[in-house]
């Protein structure tokens, strides 16, 4: 696995099929090539506090959770879209904008993106 990705208490899935937090010493072990992603699933989230709230314009489904305003399963590539949503009024109608900031695809992308956000959670595989 590539290291440039990972920071300490992130989580990986080694060889053996063991899920393991990154710790200090791995780093000075250099012992990555036995350490994969996690990929990041529906249940996780659910299992982790994240709420569905679906759009009436997308068959994707979308989650909140705390200040993070939208988190968007693409269900066709299979990643999650983490971004702001925005509503407002247009000459009567609610119109609801989305900014996508980032993709994500595994447990530790997902563990950075929240910690970028400011929110203190911490995610369980």
């Amino acid at each position: 696995m590539d290291t440039t990705g990972l920071m300490v208490g992130d989580w990986v899935i080694t060889l053996d099929n063991v899920l393991k937090k990154v710790t200090r010493r791995d780093f000075e072990d250099n012992d990555f090539e036995r350490y994969f992603p996690i990929p990041l699933t529906l249940e996780i989230l659910e299992r982790n506090g994240f709420e569905i709230y679906k759009q009436d314009f997308t068959s994707n489904t979308v989650y909140k959770f705390g200040s993070l305003d939208y988190m968007e399963y693409e269900e066709y590539h299979k990643y999650f879209n983490i971004g702001c949503m925005k509503t407002y009024k247009h000459f009567g109608r609610e119109i609801t904008y989305i900014h996508s900031l980032m993709r994500i695809r595994y447990v530790h992308e997902l563990q950075h993106a929240l910690k970028l956000c400011g929110i203190d959670k911490t995610i369980e595989p």
